[in-house]
C-alpha cells in the first residue's frame, strides 16, 4: 500500500482520542485495570509500585517491539501510527528512553517490590526476550504472513502471565489447575485482541495471511467460550474469583466479536480504539463483580 515510510507524512490530522494508540500507553492502561481488578477479586492490597512497574514493563517492551518493526519494515506489513512514532523517535528512545526505563524499573526491582514478584517478573521478561529475539530471526528466516497467528497467541500468553505476576502469591490459595485455567482465558481473551487487530490491520493491505488470521480468530474464539462455559459447569470445583474471572471474559469475547463483525464500517484505529475499550472494560466489569 505504501512504497515507503516517507509516504506516511502526508497523514490526515490526529485526534486527541488517538494519542494513547500512537504513544502505545493502551496496553500498560489494560495490564493495570487487569491486574487491579484480579487484585480485588482475589482481596489482595497491593502496593502501588507494583501496578507502576507493571505499566512501565509493558510500555517499554511495546516501544522495543515496534522500533524493531519500524527497523525491519516489510511491505506486507501495515505501518501503523505507532510504528511510525517509534521510528521517527527511535534515537530518543535508544539512548535516552531505554536507560530511563532500565534505571526506573531496576530500581523499582531492588529497592520496592517483593522478592517472589522480582522472580516471577525476571522468569516473564526472559520469555520476552526470546519472543524478541525470535521476532528477529524469524523475520529473516521465515514470511511474515507464517508468523501471524504464533506472534499473536505468544504475545497473547506473555501479556496474560505478567498480568497475573502481581496475584501469583500464596494469600488466594488459588489451585494450580485453577490459575492454569484462568491463565488460559485471560490468554484467550487478549489473543481475540490481538487476531482481530491483525486481520484489520492486514486487510488493509491485502495481505496473504488474511485467511489464516481469520481461523485462528475464530478458532480462539470458540475455545475461550468454550471454557468459560466450562468453567461453570455443576461437576467442576467452584473457585469463585475463577468464575468471575470466566464471567468478565465472556462478556469481552462477545463484545470483541461483535465489534469485528462491524469492522467494515470503521477505519484501523478507530477498530483499535474500540477493542481496546472493551478490554479495559471487561477489567473494570471483574473489579465491581469482585467487591
Amino acid at each position: 500500500m505504501f512504497k515507503n515510510r516517507s509516504a506516511q507524512s502526508d497523514s490526515p490530522p490526529v485526534f486527541i482520542w488517538e494519542w494513547p494508540q500512537r504513544l502505545s500507553l493502551e496496553a500498560p492502561l489494560v495490564a493495570v485495570v487487569w491486574l487491579g481488578a484480579l487484585a480485588k477479586v482475589h482481596g489482595l492490597k497491593l502496593m502501588p509500585e507494583v501496578y507502576a512497574g507493571l505499566g512501565l514493563m509493558v510500555w517499554g517492551i511495546y516501544l522495543v517491539d515496534r522500533t524493531l518493526d519500524a527497523r525491519r519494515w516489510d511491505p506486507e506489513v501495515p505501518w501503523t501510527a505507532r510504528h511510525a512514532f517509534c521510528a521517527r523517535y527511535q534515537r530518543w528512545l535508544g539512548w535516552v528512553g531505554l536507560p530511563l526505563f532500565l534505571v526506573v524499573v531496576g530500581w523499582l526491582a531492588m529497592f520496592r517490590l517483593p522478592e517472589f514478584l522480582v522472580r516471577h517478573c525476571l522468569m516473564v521478561g526472559g520469555l520476552v526476550v526470546g519472543y524478541l529475539g525470535w521476532q528477529i530471526l524469524g523475520s529473516k528466516t521465515r514470511g511474515t504472513d507464517e508468523r501471524e497467528v504464533p506472534k499473536a497467541m505468544t504475545a497473547a500468553a506473555l501479556f496474560a502471565l505478567g498480568v497475573f505476576a502481581g496475584v501469583n502469591t500464596s494469600e488466594h490459595r488459588y489451585p494450580d489447575w485453577a490459575f492454569l485455567t484462568g491463565q488460559s482465558l485471560l490468554t484467550g481473551l487478549f489473543a481475540v485482541n490481538l487476531l482481530g487487530l491483525a486481520i484489520v490491520e492486514r486487510e488493509v493491505v491485502g495481505s496473504g495471511a488474511v485467511r489464516l488470521l481469520r481461523h485462528a480468530y475464530g478458532m480462539v474464539g470458540f475455545l475461550t467460550l468454550g471454557g468459560v462455559f466450562l468453567v461453570w459447569l455443576p461437576v467442576v470445583e467452584e473457585v469463585r474469583p475463577l468464575r468471575l474471572l470466566a464471567l468478565a471474559v465472556l462478556v469481552g469475547v462477545a463484545a470483541m466479536v461483535m465489534i469485528h463483525r462491524k469492522r467494515s464500517q470503521l477505519s484501523a484505529i478507530a477498530y483499535r480504539c474500540w477493542v481496546d475499550a472493551v478490554l479495559i472494560a471487561a477489567g473494570a466489569l471483574l473489579w465491581v463483580l469482585g467487591r
